[in-house]
């Protein structure tokens, strides 16, 4: 997810402008995805193990969070080209 997200952050900067880089704020699944992503790594660090409900809640998650950034992206067309306002 966090590849996918910087990857299309990274598109919209250089490829069409940077303000349109700033019109994209943090999403509250995002939020959640961190989160979540961050329990586990403590949960392998701390415990040496990792709960399954806490592998599948992150990665079910995390998938939730890619998909809404994308539908962020396409909803906003930041795939076409984007004019100077």
């Amino acid at each position: 997810r966090d590849i996918a997200v910087f990857c299309g952050a990274l598109f919209v900067a250089w490829e069409k402008n940077w303000r349109a880089f700033f019109n994209v704020v943090p999403r509250i699944l995002g939020k959640v995805a961190t989160a979540f992503q961050f329990l586990l790594f403590l949960s392998f660090v701390g415990l040496n193990m990792i709960p399954q409900w806490l592998l599948v809640s992150a990665i079910l998650i995390s998938i939730l969070s890619a998909v809404d950034y994308t539908y962020l992206f396409f909803k906003n067309n930041f795939y076409r080209e984007m004019k100077d306002a």
